[in-house]
C-alpha cells in the first residue's frame, strides 16, 4: 500500500508547472491518475486532487474527510460515489486555497448517496446530477458558480430514466448562475421522467443572471416536484437588470407539483433598462402543470421594472404568478403579506401584489392576502385574475395598498364566497368588516392570525382541524389558520412542560419558566399566551423572543397578563411559538393560572 508520504504524483503534475510546497505535499493523500483504495479515511485526509480526476469505482468516503482541490479540475464520480458524513464530522469537498477555484463533482449515474457533506468554491456547478436515484442528506452547497444553469446543483437525466432525485436537509447558499440567461442561481432541474423531491431545505441568497434566483425546476409529463417544509428566502432573479421577460425570483416550476409548509420570503426580480420589460413571480412563478399549493407562505417578494425612454413596463405576482398555460392550482391554507410589484417610468402596469394569475383554473379556499403593495397603474393588490378562471372561498384580504392608499385587493372577474373582502365581494357568506389580525400592520404568520374575538371566527364554511391554530367550533374560521387543513401549521407538541407561577390579578405579573425536556429548540419569533377557556379575553400578551437556541435546563422571562375577570380563579393557557417561517407551534401540556 502507497503511504501518504510516498504517493506518486501524477504526470500531469510534472508538466503543468505547479509546484508544491514540503509541508503540503507530506500533508496530503494525493489523487490524480493514481487513486488511494477504497473507502477514504479522516486518517489520510486531506486528499489533494490533481488533474480532472475519475474517482474510483463505487468509492466510499468515510466521516471526517476533506478533499482539497489544487487547481481548476473536474471531480467525476465512477459507479456511485457514497459520502458517510456525520453531523460531528462532516465531508468537505474544497479548493485548497481561498484563490483556487475547481470544476465541481459530477455524478453521472444513478445510485449516489451523499450524507453530511459540504461543496464550495466550484466554477462549474457545484455538484452536477446526471441520472435519478441519487440523494443529497443534510449537504451544503455554498458559494459555487456557473456559467450555465444551477450555480450551486444542477440535474438533468438520460432520457427514459425512472426514479427520484432527493434533496434533503439541505442547505443550498450564495450560489449563482452567471452566464447569459442562466436559470436556477441556487437550483436547476430538467427531468423529463425523473421525480424530484426537496425536503426542509434552505436555499438562501443566491443569484441568477436569467429565472430562478434561488431554483429553476422543469419536469415533464410523467414527473412531478415535490417541496416540504423549505425556506426560499432572499435570492435575486434577473440579476444584471437585463430586457425582455424575466420570472421567479425566488422559485419556478415548470410542470406537475406539489409544494406544502414552505416559505418564500425577500425574493427579488428586476430589470432596469431602456427598453420593453416584463417581470412576474418575485416569489413564486408556476407554469405549465397542475400544482398543490398548501400552508405556505410568501412574505416580502418584489418585481421591481424600470423601462426607461417611453417604453412600457409590466409587474405582476410579487407573491405567486400563474402562467396562462398552466392546467390548475389549488391553494389551501396559504398566506400572502407584503408582496410589492411596483413599475416605474413609461405606461407601467403593477398587477397582483400578492398574487397574480394569468390563466387556467385556480382556487384559493383558507388563504390571507394582507398588506401587499402595487405601485404604478396598480390593481389587484392582494390578487389579481387576469384570464382563466378563479375563486375565492373562506380567505381573508385586507390591508393591501394602491400606491400606498387603501385599495380594493381583488382584481378582475373573481367568484368569492364565506370570505372576508376589504370593500366587500358580491356573493354567498362574505364580510367586509375588519378581520381582526393580531398585527394589522404586520407580515408574518402569527401578525396575520385573526384573534379570538374576530368576525372572522366560525363565520367560514366547513370545519376547523382539531386542536388547530384557529378559534373556531361550530364552523370553520376564515383565513390561513382555518379549516381542515389549517393543523399544517400546528399543533406541533414542543417538549415541554411549560409552567406558570400564581399571578396575583392586582399586579397581572408572573414568570413563565420553560423546560425544555433534552436537548434543544430551536426558534426566534415571539412567545403568546393564549386563554383556553378565558377565551373572550384571549389572547392576552404576546412576547418578543430573540433569535438564539433555548438549552435544555430553565429558561424565565416575566410577562404581565391584564386583570383576571371577576369570578374567575383559574384559566387554562397554552403557550404558543410564533415563528413565521415554520408556522405556530403549540407547547404541550397546558398549564393553569391561578389568581391569588
Amino acid at each position: 500500500m502507497l503511504s501518504r508520504a510516498r504517493f506518486v504524483l501524477p504526470a500531469l503534475l510534472l508538466f503543468s508547472g505547479l509546484t508544491l510546497g514540503s509541508g503540503v505535499a507530506a500533508q496530503c493523500t494525493f489523487v490524480g491518475n493514481q487513486w488511494p483504495p477504497s473507502p477514504w479515511v479522516a486518517a489520510n485526509s486531506p486528499y489533494c486532487v490533481i488533474g480532472n480526476v475519475a474517482l474510483p469505482p463505487n468509492l466510499v468516503i468515510g466521516p471526517g474527510v476533506e478533499v482539497h482541490i489544487l487547481g481548476a479540475w473536474r471531480i467525476t464520480a465512477t459507479g456511485t460515489l457514497t459520502v458517510n458524513g456525520t453531523a460531528a464530522a462532516p465531508v468537505k469537498f474544497k479548493p485548497m486555497a481561498p484563490a483556487t477555484t475547481w470544476r465541481g463533482l459530477v455524478l453521472p449515474q444513478a445510485g449516489s448517496t451523499l450524507t453530511y457533506c459540504s461543496i464550495v468554491g466550484a466554477t462549474e456547478s457545484g455538484i452536477q446530477i446526471l441520472d435519478a436515484n441519487t440523494t443529497l442528506d443534510h449537504c451544503v452547497l455554498c458559494g459555487n458558480v456557473s456559467d450555465g444553469h444551477g450555480g450551486g446543483l444542477r440535474i438533468t437525466q438520460p432520457a427514459n430514466a425512472t426514479g427520484v432525485v432527493t434533496l434533503r436537509d439541505c442547505q443550498i447558499l450564495r450560489n449563482r448562475a452567471n452566464g447569459a440567461n442562466s436559470h436556477g442561481g441556487g437550483v436547476f432541474a430538467a427531468l423529463a421522467t425523473a421525480r424530484l423531491v426537496v425536503e426542509r431545505c434552505d436555499v438562501m441568497d443566491n443569484r441568477a443572471s436569467g429565472h430562478g434566483g434561488g431554483l429553476w425546476l422543469e419536469v415533464g409529463a410523467t414527473s412531478t416536484v415535490t417541496m416540504r417544509e423549505c425556506d426560499v428566502a432572499r435570492n435575486a432573479g434577473n440579476v444584471n437588470g437585463a430586457d425582455g421577460r424575466y420570472v421567479a425570483g425566488g422559485c419556478g416550476v415548470i410542470g406537475d407539483a406539489t409544494i406544502e409548509r414552505c416559505v418564500f420570503r425577500g425574493n427579488y426580480t428586476h430589470s432596469n433598462c431602456q427598453c420593453h420589460v416584463e417581470g412576474c413571480g418575485g416569489g413564486l412563478y408556476l407554469e405549465r402543470g397542475t400544482v398543490t399549493l398548501r400552508a405556505c407562505a410568501l412574505l416580502g417578494n418584489t418585481v421591481d421594472a424600470y423601462a426607461r425612454g417611453g417604453f412600457a413596463s409590466f409587474t405582476y405576482g410579487g407573491g405567486l404568478y400563474v402562467e396562462s398555460n398552466s392546467v390548475g392550482l389549488a391553494c389551501d391554507n396559504c398566506l400572502f403579506a407584503c408582496n410589492s410589484v411596483r413599475s416605474y417610468l413609461g405606461s407601467s402596469n403593477a398587477w397582483g401584489g400578492g398574487a397574480f394569475v394569468r390563466g387556467g383554473n385556480a382556487t384559493f379556499n383558507h388563504c390571507t392576502f394582507a398588506n401587499n403593495n402595487c405601485i404604478g397603474a396598480a390593481s389587484g393588490c392582494g390578487l389579481y385574475r387576469n384570464a382563466g378562471t378563479v375563486a375565492v372561498t373562506n380567505s381573508v384580504a385586507y390591508y393591501n395598498k394602491d400606491n400606498g392608499r387603501p385599495g380594493a385587493p381583488l382584481g378582475g372577474t373573481i367568484s368569492c364566497s364565506f370570505s372576508c373582502i376589504e370593500f366587500g365581494c358580491v356573493g354567498t357568506g362574505n364580510l367586509s368588516g375588519p378581520p381582526g389580525f393580531l398585527v394589522h400592520q404586520g407580515c408574518s404568520v402569527a401578525d396575520l392570525a385573526i384573534t379570538g374575538g374576530s368576525i372572522c371566527v366560525d363565520t367560514g364554511m366547513g370545519t376547523d382541524c382539531a386542536n388547530g391554530p384557529s378559534f373556531g367550533t361550530t364552523a370553520a374560521d376564515m383565513g390561513h389558520l382555518g379549516g381542515p387543513l389549517g393543523c399544517l401549521w400546528g399543533p406541533i407538541n414542543l417538549p415541554g412542560p411549560l409552567t406558570l407561577t400564581a399571578i396575583p390579578a392586582a399586579s397581572g405579573v408572573g414568570t413563565v419558566t420553560f423546560r425544555p425536556a433534552g436537548g434543544a429548540w430551536n426558534d426566534a419569533g415571539a412567545l403568546l399566551l393564549v386563554g383556553v377557556n378565558g377565551a373572550p379575553w384571549a389572547p392576552v400578551l404576546m412576547v418578543s423572543l430573540p433569535a438564539f437556541i433555548w438549552p435544555s435546563g430553565t429558561w424565565l422571562i416575566d410577562v404581565v397578563f391584564p386583570t383576571i375577570p371577576p369570578g374567575l380563579s383559574s384559566v387554562t393557557f397554552q403557550a404558543v411559538s410564533l415563528n413565521y417561517t415554520r408556522g405556530i407551534f403549540f407547547s404541550n401540556p397546558v398549564v393553569v393560572l391561578t389568581e391569588k
